[in-house]
């Protein structure tokens, strides 16, 4: 990485760094690609993908409306206030 690319990846760094600090929110930086959030990835993904299969079920709602329904769940889950589980 050249010495122009490393300043501004730094400048935008302090920019969201300050704009979470300015609205209460909690960054955490963490490495990319790591295993354990992979495993946090793939239980997040069972999870809603369970959820979908039942949001089908009990609707009666046909087969085809399941990238809908998996993209709504997505939509609804990243929206919801949740808290940090140990160990995951």
């Amino acid at each position: 990485m050249q010495s122009h690319d490393r300043q501004h990846v730094q400048t935008v760094h302090g920019e969201m760094h300050e704009l979470c600090e300015c609205e209460g929110i909690k960054l955490n930086m963490t490495v990319p690609n790591h295993p354990a959030l992979n495993r946090v990835a793939k239980q997040a993904i069972r999870v809603l993908t369970n959820i979908v299969q039942v949001m089908l079920h009990d609707s009666g709602l046909p087969k085809f409306l399941w990238a809908e329904a998996f993209s709504t769940m997505t939509y609804v889950h990243n929206r919801t206030l949740t808290r940090a589980l140990d160990g995951l």
